[in-house]
């Protein structure tokens, strides 16, 4: 059944949800297929129920108003460089040798957009990494400066890693843990008076894109959470459990963007792409290679090393694959059995032996190697991104960001000499909460330099 319709300046109309993904706050920020899939699906949903949603992003680099300087290289459509602000850095983060900013879309373009009507009946806000909580803090501020009687409520990363400290800090009416669809039913009820009813299961769903008015890309998940608990990643507390799609639905949804949107490149967002791929990603690229030909895949979310063989390596290859991340984190076979064992002895090698012989170029396929773990020796990251180097791939350097209820937590709070449980600030990857006493700025140079030499 349809909520029911409301008065608006003596013309009915739906009720309406005002979605916003906010700033990023950092030293640093690069725009990698960035979208708030979650928001997105939840957008879908709402509209399911008859609701109008308006959607704010303040990372939409695309956005008319957002637009950065021109860069001089090309980059891959979907990516690129986020407009910025230099602001002063905050207290708890003093003394790195590097300038903070606001990344994303000038404060007065986001206030002309928040303030358009009608007045929405809520606003939902979404979250990334806890320590862009200042983002989340600055949006709601806004929002409410702009309909002081409207709810807030704060989803996402950081309201469900972070929920008392949101609670206290973000000044959102409700935090809500975990997938949004559990809850919001229930909370938005409350809120506004209107039942959308319970949500479809969100593999039914497809994100609303076309809240967008200008697309490089197609945001793509064949499943949502991941079946391995890795511990320094908090996939799990996000997502509890691992759930696929059908890939006949994917497929739909390949076609849908392909077809009706005129888009050619795709962004695998899962955590676990290439787990059961017999019976899921298989399946879709052998269709692809039939019936799409010419698409562009993207897979930046470290791909599972142990799961690339010969015939995998060519079906990427032949279904259009153009970026590859691979997650060896470690090449320390001790840390790497103590982190859950997902890269065995040789198997680096082997699976970039399998996609060399596919024809993918080495200097394109890039290789997350973890740094700033609790206590690691700088050696460790160092000599690991000196062998991918020699082996003609890419590395790039995943600092370690401390993240709540994680099991690597008890032992980050136990290495780090800093408060990380009070002040989410002091999670970002370019602070090394975990320094230790060898710790160094030109040391995390040296291993910066290995990486890109």
């Amino acid at each position: 059944m349809l909520p029911p319709l409301k008065a608006d300046n003596d013309r009915m109309t739906s009720p309406l949800a005002l979605i916003i993904n906010p700033w990023i706050y950092d030293f640093a920020a690069f725009d990698l297929w960035a979208r708030p899939l979650g928001a997105l699906y939840l957008a879908a949903w709402l509209r399911t129920a008859g609701w109008e949603v308006r959607l704010v992003d303040c990372l939409d680099r695309l956005h008319p108003d957002s637009m950065a300087p021109a860069a001089k290289k090309r980059w891959t459509p979907g990516t690129g460089q986020w407009r910025r602000e230099v602001l002063p850095t905050p207290s708890p983060l003093a003394g790195l040798p590097r300038r903070y900013a606001r990344y994303g879309l000038p404060i007065p373009a986001f206030n002309r957009l928040v303030q358009a009507p009608p007045a929405p009946d809520v606003v939902l806000v979404t979250s990334s990494m806890t320590y862009w909580y200042p983002g989340v803090r600055r949006a709601v501020t806004q929002v409410r400066q702009a309909w002081p009687e409207v709810p807030v409520v704060l989803g996402g990363a950081y309201a469900t890693l972070c929920p008392d400290h949101a609670r206290r800090v973000s000044g959102a009416d409700v935090v809500v843990q975990g997938p949004g669809e559990s809850a919001l039913p229930r909370v938005l009820a409350e809120l506004t008076g209107i039942d959308p009813g319970p949500p479809p299961a969100w593999t039914s769903l497809r994100p609303a894109l076309d809240l967008y008015p200008r697309l490089e890309f197609a945001p793509l998940l064949t499943s949502r959470g991941c079946p391995y608990h890795c511990p320094y990643c908090a996939s799990n507390r996000l997502y509890p459990g691992f759930t696929p799609r059908d890939p006949d639905d994917v497929l739909d949804e390949i076609e849908d963007r392909a077809v009706r949107l005129g888009l050619s490149h795709f962004t695998f967002f899962d955590d676990a792409l290439l787990v059961d791929a017999h019976r899921r990603l298989v399946p879709i690229l052998e269709t692809v290679i039939r019936r799409f030909p010419g698409l562009s895949f993207h897979a930046p979310n470290g791909l599972h090393l142990g799961l690339i063989d010969r015939d995998m390596a060519e079906l990427m290859r032949a279904a259009g694959f153009k970026t590859l991340r691979l997650g060896l984190e470690t090449l320390d076979m001790e840390r790497q059995a103590a982190m859950g064992g997902k890269v065995g002895p040789g198997q680096f090698e082997t699976a970039l032996a399998h996609l060399k012989a596919a024809g993918f170029d080495p200097a394109r396929i890039g290789v997350y190697i973890l740094c700033g773990l609790p206590g690691q020796d700088w050696g460790e990251p160092l000599a690991a991104a000196r062998a991918v180097r020699a082996l003609g791939a890419r590395p790039f350097l995943a600092e370690y960001a401390p993240l709540p209820g994680t099991p690597l937590w008890q032992e980050t709070l136990r290495h780090s000499e800093f408060d990380l449980a009070a002040e989410p600030l002091y999670h970002n990857n370019s602070f090394f909460a975990c320094r230790g006493k060898n710790f160094s700025w030109e040391k995390v140079r040296e291993i910066k330099r290995a990486a890109l030499a």
